[in-house]
């Protein structure tokens, strides 16, 4: 009885702290990916933008946007759990960071009004 037990207790999985960080590490990872793919000017299928000395306000916008959302995306997370926030910003920050090739086509402003709601909306 005791070595079933024993091959019962080999076989389960990680409990689910375990799972929840794997994932966020891994959500970190492509949420950082994707700023830094604009960060670097690719927005996309490999197309670079030659980004202007006044261009510079785009990257510190993201950032200020962050910078805006941290505590109040705290105080979500102790509402309605952090799993919720992170995995529903995770999702507004994929989907804005699709939009950003448009956003860079249509002018300055709209890049950089993307880029911040990307910052705020990054609250994890």
């Amino acid at each position: 009885m005791d070595e079933i037990d024993e091959k019962k207790k080999r076989c389960e999985l990680p409990g689910v702290r375990y799972l929840f960080a794997l994932n966020a590490a891994i959500g970190y990872c492509a949420i950082y990916a994707l700023c830094m793919n604009t960060r670097r000017g690719y927005c996309g299928y490999g197309r670079e933008f030659v980004w202007s000395r006044e261009m510079r306000v785009v990257l510190g916008a993201f950032y200020y946007g962050y910078c805006f959302s941290q505590i109040p995306g705290g105080r979500l997370a102790e509402v309605y759990s952090g799993k919720w926030v992170f995995g529903i910003s995770t999702l507004i920050v994929a989907i804005l960071t699709l939009l950003t090739p448009l956003a860079a086509r249509l002018g300055v402003e709209y890049l950089i009004a993307i880029r911040a709601l990307e910052g705020l909306a990054q609250v994890s």
